[in-house]
């Protein structure tokens, strides 16, 4: 629906109820603790942030969390959950891989990378500049990031260049990160980003107390009700790529396989035709991480929507948004 740009306008648009239940409908994935550096056309970005200690009650500066997103290109459907191997319990998905990694066969050891975990670190971190949206300046955010940032993070605190060791979480001797978005040939670049110099985060007590008392719990994203449980897992993997509970291709020991019918679900992948809507949904992959995540640190501002696997249209809808 247009913005009117008289009252006439207005109320003929008021008179669209099929307009309004789609407003009603449309499912809002996006959470907005979480703050992404905004990316111009040309896929560039630039901002500061600082990362903070651990919140009140809690003793973790960041959380780890594998999330695990592949669209099976014989059914067309997505799988987009977060990994229970995050709180060490068995995920059906690895298992599987597991599988197909010991067949030693080049197809299935493909089609394993294509459904592989991918890992991401969540932080609280202070908005110190971000020109795209300057009212994100000074507030607390959640900070989702990849390998390439969590590397800038652990040679600092190393010292790995010997220009003297940081703790970049802490208030009064961390460092401000420098966050440099470009384009890169697999996808975002963060090569040119880095960590400032010492600094204190506020110049006073008070300041530095407020500041940690707007921070986000970590520990919620290791909580039991954040992951599907290995049942629910089992019955949607197996639902996306087109097998029935009873003839699954591997035992929960992950195994055995059948190799026939996952080589030929392979070779039925390399026949299929390379539309430009294929094309356009495989950008659609490069976002969630089916490149290696070493090229993939912004991937979200929301956690992977965990649907039931009947609505599709919902899951690529929630993926499309990521790409603004």
């Amino acid at each position: 629906m247009t913005i009117p740009k008289s009252f006439s306008e207005l109320r003929k648009q008021s008179k669209n109820l099929d307009a309004l239940k789609g407003k009603l409908n449309k499912k809002d994935y996006s959470d907005d603790r979480f703050w992404r550096a905004e990316q111009d056309k040309a896929g560039n970005a630039k901002a500061v942030i600082r990362f903070l200690p651990p919140p009140k009650g809690e003793d973790l500066e960041f959380v780890t969390v594998y999330k695990i997103g592949f669209k099976d290109k014989v059914t067309n459907r997505w799988f987009i959950e977060n990994c229970p191997s995050t709180i060490n319990k068995p995920c059906p998905v690895l298992e599987h891989n597991n599988a197909l990694w010991a067949t030693k066969d080049e197809a299935n050891i493909e089609l394993a990378r294509m459904r592989k975990r991918k890992v991401k670190y969540i932080s609280n971190v202070l908005v110190v500049s971000d020109p795209a949206n300057p009212g994100n300046e000074g507030k607390v955010f959640l900070f989702e990031y990849g390998v390439k940032i969590y590397d800038k993070i652990q040679q600092v605190i190393e010292d790995k260049f010997g220009d003297g060791a940081i703790n970049p979480f802490c208030f009064d001797e961390g460092a401000n990160f420098k966050l440099r978005i470009s384009r890169g040939e697999y996808g975002a670049s963060y090569e040119a980003s880095s960590f400032d110099d010492k600094s204190a985060v506020a110049k006073t007590d008070a300041e530095m107390e407020e500041i940690w008392g707007q921070e986000y719990s970590l520990m919620q994203f290791l909580a039991e009700d954040q992951f599907k449980s290995y049942e629910d897992l089992e019955k949607k993997f197996l639902s996306v790529i087109g097998e029935a509970a009873g003839d699954k291709t591997y035992e929960h020991s992950g195994n055995t396989i059948e190799e026939t019918r996952v080589k030929d679900k392979v070779e039925n992948h390399k026949h299929q035709d390379n539309s430009s809507d294929e094309n356009e949904e495989e950008s659609i992959d490069d976002i969630i991480g089916s490149i290696d995540a070493e090229d993939d640190d912004q991937t979200s501002d929301i956690d992977m929507p965990s649907t039931d696997g009947d609505d599709e249209d919902d899951e690529l809808e929630a993926l499309k948004k990521l790409l603004g």
